[in-house]
């Protein structure tokens, strides 16, 4: 049987998830095909994957990082990513984003697979997660490397980079003092 389902604001469900401030705009419980939400995120997400879903994410507003199976690509609004099932991925938001994520199957939370600091998935490393986190950290601080530059400038910036790491004692910061300090306020 097919039914048409409206939801207004008032009936739309919202919770904390591994990848944010997530509103349920539709579940499998509404159509098998797949669910949609809303996710607000305003710091990095936690790394994890999925067994079963595919995820199709549609940025609404914002811009920042995904990182997918080892790989970095850049997001902003009007961008979509299709991440398939058994990838560990997670986002860095440059500001605050706001992503439309559709998975199919439908998205259900015995199909949510958080990394643990240890473990493999997918290439995916915590110290692959450390370099890329302290990366934007120094690129937050003004201290972004620009490959177009020549290569002095680069080593300039490369030498400013580490006093700055070095300053702020960034190898003692755990990954989740990393993802609070890019949390944004």
């Amino acid at each position: 049987m097919n039914k048409v389902i409206v939801r207004n604001k008032k009936n739309i469900k919202s919770f904390a998830d591994v990848c944010g401030a997530i509103k349920v705009l539709s579940t499998g419980a509404d159509n098998q095909m797949g669910s949609l939400a809303i996710a607000t995120i305003t710091a990095p997400t936690v790394p994890h994957y999925h067994k079963l879903i595919n995820e199709f994410y549609f940025v609404l507003r914002g811009h920042g990082k995904l990182i997918v199976g080892g790989r970095m690509f850049p997001l902003a609004s009007g961008a979509l990513a299709i991440i398939p099932p058994n990838l560990a991925h997670y986002t860095i938001p440059e500001k605050r984003m706001e992503v439309a994520a559709f998975a199919s199957p439908p998205w259900h939370e015995d199909d949510q697979f958080v990394l643990q600091i240890n473990e493999t998935a997918a290439d995916y490393s915590a110290a692959y997660e450390r370099a890329l986190l302290v990366d934007e950290i120094l690129a937050r601080a003004g201290l972004a490397i620009n490959e177009n530059a020549d290569s002095r400038d680069r080593a300039e910036i490369r030498e400013e980079r580490m006093r700055y790491a070095r300053q702020n004692e960034l190898w003692r910061l755990s990954l989740a003092d990393m993802r609070e300090l890019l949390r944004i306020k």
